[in-house]
């Protein structure tokens, strides 16, 4: 999980119904969990934020020096993670960034 710094703390109240449908589909997960990953679908980060993270991408892969690649691709990593929780960065065993997106 994110730093709570990430987050902000709103309290909604739910018709007891709702919530225990809410609950039954989250399973083992937590309510929370699973309301952020219903509002996430319906509300995606904007098309700059994703222009911005294609665009430093393609910065990361033209980083030869490995030490420096590995500190841009935590910084990478860390904004990523400030942007939600469905976007991921991952180096393969080539050396290729890769970004994954939800489809």
């Amino acid at each position: 999980m994110a730093k709570q710094d990430d987050y902000t703390r709103y309290t909604i109240r739910l018709p007891t119904p709702l919530y225990e449908r809410v609950k039954a589909a989250a399973g083992e997960a937590s309510v929370n969990s699973l309301i952020v990953q219903v509002l996430e679908k319906e509300f995606p980060a904007s098309e700059i934020t994703h222009i911005a993270l294609f665009t430093m991408l393609e910065t990361m892969r033209s980083i030869e020096d490995n030490a420096e690649r590995a500190k841009i691709l935590r910084m990478f990593q860390d904004f990523l993670r400030a942007c939600g929780p469905h976007i991921t960065v991952t180096e393969d065993h080539d050396g290729e960034i890769l970004l994954e997106t939800p489809t």
